[in-house]
C-alpha cells in the first residue's frame, strides 16, 4: 500500500511538468497555410477512459503535412494530409494510454501549425475517467473501497510478536529467580 502511494506520488511528480507543455518542440518551419485558411482541430467526445477510442478532425492543413496529435504531452496519433485542394481535413483517432485521470490537452500540431483542440461540450480538454471498477490511486484494483482490512492483518501480526516477546521476557525472569 504505502509503496504504491510513493511510486504513484513520484509518477505525478515527475509528469506533472512534462504535462505542462503543449508543443514542446514548438514550429520547425516557416511554411504557412494559404491567407485566409485558418487550422482547426475537434475531438468527438468531451470523456474518455483508459483504452477507449477518440476520434476527431483536423481542418485547414496543407497538403502531405505530418500532423501528431498529442494528448497531454504524449504524441498518441500521427497522420499525414492527403494530397488535394490547398487545404484539407485530416482525421485522427487514438487509443486513450495508461494515463492518470485528469483533465488533458488535446493538440494537433505540424510544422505550419500547431491547434488546440475543441470538445462537444465547449472546453478544451479532455477529461481521462478513472476505470471502471478501479478503487482510484493505490487502491489495489479491485471493485470495493479500502476498509482498513490490511492494517487489521498487521496490528494482528504486531500483536502477536508482542505477545511472544513477552513470553521469552517472562521466561528470562523465572529462569533468573531460578538461578538466585
Amino acid at each position: 500500500m504505502a509503496f504504491s502511494s510513493v511510486v504513484a506520488f513520484l509518477v505525478l511528480l515527475v509528469a506533472s511538468p512534462a504535462g505542462a507543455q503543449e508543443n514542446p518542440y514548438g514550429s520547425t518551419s516557416t511554411t504557412s497555410p494559404p491567407p485566409g485558411s485558418a487550422v482547426s482541430c475537434s475531438v468527438d467526445v468531451s470523456e474518455a477512459q483508459v483504452g477507449s477510442t477518440v476520434t476527431g478532425t483536423v481542418s485547414g492543413v496543407l497538403p502531405n503535412s505530418e500532423v501528431r496529435i498529442q494528448l497531454g504531452s504524449t504524441t498518441v496519433s500521427t497522420e499525414t494530409a492527403d494530397d488535394g485542394s490547398p487545404t484539407t481535413d485530416v482525421g485522427f483517432s487514438f487509443v486513450v494510454p495508461a494515463v492518470d485521470p485528469g483533465d488533458y490537452p488535446v493538440v494537433a500540431s505540424s510544422a505550419s501549425f500547431t491547434a488546440r483542440c475543441a470538445f462537444p461540450d465547449g472546453g478544451d480538454v479532455l477529461s481521462i475517467l478513472a476505470e471502471r471498477g478501479s478503487a482510484g490511486a493505490g487502491g489495489g484494483g479491485g471493485s470495493l473501497a479500502f476498509t482498513g482490512s490490511d492494517i487489521a492483518l498487521l496490528a494482528a501480526v504486531a500483536l502477536a510478536l508482542i505477545a511472544v516477546g513477552y513470553a521469552f521476557y517472562r521466561r528470562g525472569k523465572r529462569s533468573e529467580a531460578d538461578v538466585r
